[in-house]
């Protein structure tokens, strides 16, 4: 019966004789050679001292040791078990699966409902009582103890219980086809047909012998159950046929996959039509779920979104915690247009097909899986500066042809905390695997998310402010109560695009640098600077006053050319390589607006050439004259650029907000997870948004995503998440943070 160690539960009231009681069975119990009789005696001997004072859950423990010791008594004596020990075993688990609570101490109460199980199997291969009530009753059983059962249930055991719970669907498989001999379908019709629904319903479910053959069986038995039963004579039976035959041809292997998948949903439609939700809540949600997954699979979209929010409107509580999550990603997946897998299914396993990481405790983000991608592209010889994606890379000026992406503008450093923050979803939604995680791996997970998300508001933060700054700048000169310096240096659209990834080719080293020296050389004079977000780093006040600019970078670069007071061009060339286009064009920008004589350049010859006309050339005494003749003068603020831009345009921005619009109503229906796996799924999808709105500079939605993350990560029980509170208030103070203002990030 697998009796347990029991022992005292914390906080738990017992008596001195009840503890020395406990103290016995339990020596007992680590005998090589177990004395049941005793056992039974001491548990009979505890109950009778327990009142109603006594900690239920004491008692419940004295009830356990008992049931457990008359069936293993049983059990020893070759089998000889008779209708007064099942009575007895069931009346003592009885009494103590009543005062267990299933969410205080849930595998103690689990045991216990496994174990009323096994006695009910027992009984019934002893051809104790009502045989075929007793089988009936052995499966409604373990069908609730393996539906109960966490996803994280130690494996072997939850296996021994499965190969337990196939024992019993077998016997009443034989018992079902014995019946079925007996019965004529002219003299016995209806029963005859229940005999057909059973066996449809258990050669459904069967996991001996070959699955294609036992579907077979099942399809073959529920379309001649059908034939008989009818709504209007036995109405309860007809439903549970066109259920189990819904679910029996949508995994149909033989025939033609359409006329299953057209038998299936014209039967599961039936039952859904007659079936109410609030009679049968397990079913109700089985069915809505699996009307979802045949229209999915029928492409018809629409109608499988519909059915599966019409089974998230059960609770929770009527699903199994993987199977609610496994269908939030199949839904959340078709919000967003995505394919799942070839089989428009999520499984739940415990190591995905396509790992997250090879190594889940110690690199969860699986950043060696990176860097052995960098080498895959290393040795196809493409110069690589930083790795964004899996196929992000830069490319030298020997790579093959490569399209400009004036779209994306991301900053890198940002972009690559985005894709380690969305990837746990995407793998999800492109393996169709729903990983179960250990508290050691979700452990470190959520911590390293912590961090990531920490790092990608303070990246983003420090932009903001370097903006606001900048913006502050150019309202003093507007109105004429300062001037800048404008330094150039090249204006480069860094992201292209190959292989369906995205590049960073090269541009000229040392802006940084450069920035830093001009800055201190001109102070207090402000120094203004152009650049792309792609390859900008964090904003470093000693540079001056930076300019993020994108597509429309060519008409910024002029407003600021027209608005400064003098301009330094930055335009050496390394080992006579050719002009590139973006300092060809400021060149000639500073020509058509007539500021070359406000100019310096570093390398007046090659701009010479360009231009066919001499030019100044840099040094620290012109730069002294350029500054001594500076004034300030009012502009309109128009003239000037916005110091910042979007980081996504055109297409590509309108795919992004396509996914947080399909989201967000998604993410905004979800409630309280109240397993780990739905917690799991919940963060990852979390993770997804926040960065989705991130790379949109989308602030509004922020505050929500933070304190949502905050309740579902409060849920954990400690062997699940060990420092659940602590990342709890730690989300829900930058929610609130963000909510206030006391945190700005666009």
């Amino acid at each position: 019966m697998g009796i347990r160690r029991f022992k005292r539960q914390p906080g738990a009231r017992m008596n001195e004789r009840l503890q020395e009681l406990l103290e016995r069975v339990q020596r007992q119990l680590e005998q090589p050679v177990h004395n049941w009789t005793l056992i039974t005696e001491l548990a009979n001997e505890a109950i009778a001292l327990t009142d109603d004072d006594t900690d239920p859950t004491v008692i419940a423990q004295f009830h356990g040791i008992l049931g457990a010791s008359l069936a293993e008594a049983a059990d020893a004596d070759d089998g000889d078990w008779t209708e007064e020990t099942v009575q007895r075993v069931l009346q003592a688990y009885g009494k103590a699966i009543e005062l267990f609570s299933p969410a205080q101490y849930p595998a103690q109460w689990l045991q216990t409902l496994r174990n009323i199980g096994i006695t009910y199997f027992t009984a019934a291969l002893n051809g104790l009582g009502d045989v075929p009530s007793r089988v009936a009753k052995a499966i409604e059983v373990y069908e609730d103890v393996l539906s109960a059962a966490s996803p994280t249930l130690d494996p072997e055991l939850r296996s021994m219980w499965q190969q337990e719970f196939d024992s019993v669907r077998e016997l009443s498989i034989k018992m079902w086809e014995d019946a079925l001999s007996q019965f004529h379908r002219e003299r016995y019709p209806q029963e005859w047909a229940l005999a057909q629904l059973a066996l449809g319903a258990l050669y459904r479910e069967r996991r001996a012998g070959d699955g294609a053959e036992n579907l077979e069986r099942s399809v073959t038995s529920l379309d001649r159950a059908l034939e008989v039963l009818s709504f209007e004579a036995t109405p309860g039976e007809w439903l549970r046929a066109h259920a189990h035959r819904g679910q029996a041809y949508l995994f149909r292997h033989e025939g033609d996959k359409s006329e299953n998948l057209a038998r299936a949903l014209k039967s599961l439609r039936i039952t859904a039509q007659h079936l109410k939700k609030e009679d049968d809540p397990p079913l109700w949600v089985v069915v809505m779920a699996q009307i979802g997954q045949v229209c999915l699979q029928r492409n018809e979209i629409d109608a499988a979104i519909k059915a599966l929010e019409q089974a998230f409107t059960i609770d929770q509580t009527f699903w199994r915690p993987e199977v609610w999550a496994e269908n939030q990603l199949l839904l959340a997946g078709m919000r967003m247009g995505m394919t799942i897998d070839e089989n428009t299914t999520i499984r739940t396993v415990r190591t995905p097909p396509q790992p997250w990481s090879h190594d889940p405790i110690n690199d969860p983000f699986d950043m060696a899986g990176t860097l052995s991608r960098q080498a895959e592209i290393l040795a196809k010889n493409v110069d690589m500066r930083r790795v964004i994606e899996d196929h992000v890379v830069t490319l030298s000026k020997d790579s093959a042809p490569v399209e400009i992406d004036p779209e994306w503008h991301v900053p890198s450093m940002l972009m690559e905390s985005v894709v380690i923050l969305q990837r746990h979803f995407e793998k999800g939604m492109t393996s169709g695997a729903l990983w179960l995680r250990t508290g050691a791996e979700r452990e470190a997970l959520e911590r390293g998310r912590e961090q990531l998300y920490g790092m990608t508001l303070d990246h983003v933060r420090e932009r903001r402010e370097a903006a606001v700054r900048t913006d502050a700048l150019f309202e003093r000169v507007a109105r004429g109560e300062e001037s800048y310096a404008l330094a150039l240096h090249e204006f480069h659209m860094r992201t292209r695009r190959f292989q369906g990834g995205a590049g960073l080719t090269f541009g000229r080293w040392g802006e940084s640098l450069f920035m830093a020296d001009m800055a201190q050389r001109i102070e207090p004079m402000a120094l203004v600077w152009i650049a792309n977000p792609v390859d900008a780093g964090s904003p470093d006040p000693r540079e001056g006053y930076r300019v993020e600019s994108a597509s429309d970078w060519q008409a910024d670069v002029r407003k600021l050319i027209a608005a400064a007071s003098f301009i330094v061009m930055d335009n050496h060339l390394i080992d006579n390589d050719p002009m590139p286009e973006g300092l060809s064009y400021e060149i000639g920008a500073l020509r058509e607006l007539g500021r070359l004589d406000d100019t310096l350049f570093r390398d007046p010859r090659t701009a010479s050439e360009l231009l066919g006309i001499s030019v100044r050339k840099f040094s620290d005494d012109q730069l002294d004259v350029m500054r001594r003749r500076a004034k300030p003068r009012s502009i309109d603020r128009s003239e000037l650029p916005a110091a910042a831009c979007g980081w996504i345009e055109g297409a590509r921005r309108q795919n992004y907000e396509s996914r947080l619009l399909a989201l967000m109503p998604w993410i905004e229906t979800l409630p309280t997870p109240r397993s780990a796996v739905a917690a799991d799924l919940i963060l990852d999808a979390l993770a997804y948004v926040i960065s989705v709105a991130v790379l949109l500079q989308n602030g509004e939605v922020l505050p929500s995503l933070f304190q949502m993350a905050a309740n579902t990560v409060a849920i954990y029980a400690e062997d699940d998440l060990s420092d659940a509170q602590q990342l709890a208030r730690a989300y829900a103070e930058v929610a609130e943070a963000l909510r206030t203002g006391a945190v700005q990030l666009f």
